[in-house]
């Protein structure tokens, strides 16, 4: 999928094995270097060679090593260094305003939602008397103080798969 679009603009990273993956995906860059060696003995004289490597266009540490708001991009075969500035936004609307209502059975206060302590018990809540409702068990328990039972569903459903696995 990262291979799809034309263009690709990489940001700085601090995960190594990700820098070095995005230093293989801008590429490679053959350099050709002039090497110069000097005779200094019986014979003075200087021979030149033309030394040929390939190294990765940027390094994995150029990239984990970039400033803020600085990236690179490639462009098909063409790569380049750029910087964008930091627009601070105008704030167009306020912030989202909760209403009261009177069905709004929370066990915590949304306008306060940082001082509100965790409760020891779920509250429970009562079905609507137009609902038809499941039979409840006499002595209601919370989830972690009852074992697990099957319902009739997953009775009926296991009992249907033990069936079919029969004929």
């Amino acid at each position: 999928m990262l291979s799809q679009p034309a263009t690709s603009v990489w940001l700085k990273t601090k995960e190594p094995t990700a820098g070095e993956w995005v230093s293989k995906f801008i590429g490679k860059v053959e350099i050709e270097r002039l090497r110069e060696t000097h005779f200094d003995g019986s014979r003075a004289g200087r021979n030149f060679a033309l030394d040929r490597q390939i190294e990765p266009l940027v390094m994995e540490s150029e990239i984990s090593g970039l400033p803020d708001l600085h990236a690179y991009m490639k462009y098909e075969n063409y790569v380049t260094r750029f910087s964008f500035p930091y627009f601070d936004m105008p704030i167009v609307a306020t912030d989202f305003d909760l209403r009261d209502t009177p069905e709004d059975n929370l066990p915590y206060d949304p306008k306060n939602i940082g001082a509100a302590k965790p409760q020891a018990h779920p509250l429970r809540l009562k079905p609507e008397p137009n609902v038809a409702t499941l039979p409840q068990r006499k002595s209601p328990r919370t989830v972690t103080e009852t074992p697990h039972h099957e319902t009739e569903l997953e009775m009926n459903v296991n009992a249907q798969q033990s069936l079919n696995l029969r004929g």
